[in-house]
């Protein structure tokens, strides 16, 4: 089965590759903004010693979105669950910093999607036919 012509046990690897490389170009541009659409707090955003780390993960999250994206246009849905299944990691610092700054809700939300798309991609599942 498909939609738009992929098939659909695709959709959350091209969802999830294209999300992260598109959302990490806002931040290069305006960090304090991408500090805040990523959930932490105003404190958080605003302190200049935060922006030049920010800069950093957000260059190495782009380029694990454009890796997902040019594996799956090359054809290689294993090396695409590879690369979603080490999102799970991510996920956890991710809740452990939301947590530590003071934001659950944002913990909870990325614990869920980084748990789904890591799930996903240790399962194999962009690669089964």
């Amino acid at each position: 089965m498909s939609y738009l012509g992929l098939q659909l046990n695709h959709l959350p690897a091209v969802f999830l590759g294209s999300a992260v490389t598109l959302a990490c170009i806002p931040p290069y541009f305006d960090v304090p903004g991408g500090v805040r659409s990523y959930g932490l707090p105003e404190r958080v955003a605003t302190t200049t010693a935060v922006h030049s780390p920010w800069l950093l993960y957000t260059s190495r999250m782009q380029s694990i979105g454009a890796m997902i994206l040019v594996f799956y246009a090359r054809g290689d849905y294993t090396a695409v669950d590879t690369v979603m299944s080490f999102i799970g990691f991510t996920g956890v610092v991710d809740v452990y910093i939301c947590l530590k700054e003071g934001v659950p809700k944002n913990a909870v939300f990325r614990g869920v999607l980084s748990a789904f798309f890591a799930g996903w991609g240790l399962m194999g599942m962009t690669s089964v036919s």
